[in-house]
């Protein structure tokens, strides 16, 4: 572009002498905002730490739990053995065969409640002790399953033994009859559908900590 001379070129000047500042402070009022490129957080690769919830895949036991103290669904690790199981003839880890307890003999409760009062017979509860307070056969014995199998041995294993527990399965209480006939229990029973097949048949139950 060519400027003319004279009096154009004077009021081109005049012009931009008289624009400029106009353009100068719109620009600091409003400066030209910068570019800032979007954050996009790393991906994080690592796993994801388990919760205190989460169950190992070798499971264990602890409040919530299953009157078997087994988590549903799970694996579960028993504790640290409180038996030389492996003298008694049983896996050392304190775990029983399957073939060993499908030969536990079961009572009814009704037959298990004709034995109720008898001096040669001994109610075995494997319940928490919480679960034995809120209720439980009269005069039974209470040893918690797999936490106290070391207390097995101090029962009368010559006298009848009834195991139960508040579950209908009859794992946790076959597997303590597999232990106790190992032990020398001559006569050992579980009952057939536990607490609440006693409850059922209207048999009496009692509180407290028991004998």
């Amino acid at each position: 572009m060519r400027l003319g001379r004279g009096r154009g070129a004077g009021r081109l000047i005049l012009l931009l002498a008289t624009t400029a500042p106009l353009c100068l402070g719109a620009c600091r009022a409003n400066p030209t905002p910068k570019t800032v490129p979007a954050t996009v957080p790393a991906t994080d690769l690592r796993p994801a730490s388990p919760s205190a919830d989460a169950v190992s895949p070798t499971g264990g036991i602890g409040t919530g739990t299953g009157d078997d103290g087994k988590v549903a669904g799970s694996a579960t690790a028993l504790p640290v053995p409180t038996l030389d199981y492996a003298a008694l003839g049983l896996p050392p880890d304190g775990r029983t065969r399957v073939e060993d307890e499908l030969t536990v003999p079961e009572l009814s409760a009704a037959e298990a409640g004709a034995y109720l009062g008898d001096r040669r017979t001994v109610f075995v509860d494997i319940r928490q002790a919480h679960e034995f307070r809120a209720g439980h056969i009269p005069g039974a014995r209470r040893i918690q399953a797999q936490v106290e199998d070391g207390l097995l041995a101090e029962l009368p294993l010559d006298q009848r033994l009834i195991v139960y527990c508040a579950c209908h399965s009859r794992q946790a209480m076959a597997r303590t009859a597999v232990i106790l006939r190992a032990l020398g229990g001559a006569e050992v029973y579980i009952l057939d559908g536990g607490l609440p097949a006693w409850r059922a048949a209207g048999l009496p139950v009692e509180t407290g900590d028991g004998p």
